[in-house]
């Protein structure tokens, strides 16, 4: 398989990044308002726990919401 062929299957599998950069925007617009509204502190925080969820959180979304086979064992790229 060649390298195009891997990115074509990774887009597909992760429908083109969408859920994780929907899903990483809610994680910094609710860091965003907890520090606006509690403290910089709180919301450093929350970036930083909650943006280790981030990856989990989209790979759940994806099974969830749009049914997609995860990329396959062989793909270099995959996780």
């Amino acid at each position: 398989m060649t390298l195009e062929i891997y990115q074509q299957e990774l887009r597909r599998a992760y429908v083109r990044g969408g859920p994780g950069a929907i899903i990483s925007g809610g994680v910094w617009f609710a860091a965003a308002l907890t520090a606006t509204y509690s403290s910089i502190s709180d919301g450093f925080f929350l970036l930083f726990f909650a943006g280790m969820f981030i990856f989990p959180a989209s790979k759940f979304a994806l099974k969830l919401f749009f049914q997609r086979a995860p990329e396959s064992k062989s793909n270099p790229g995959g996780l």
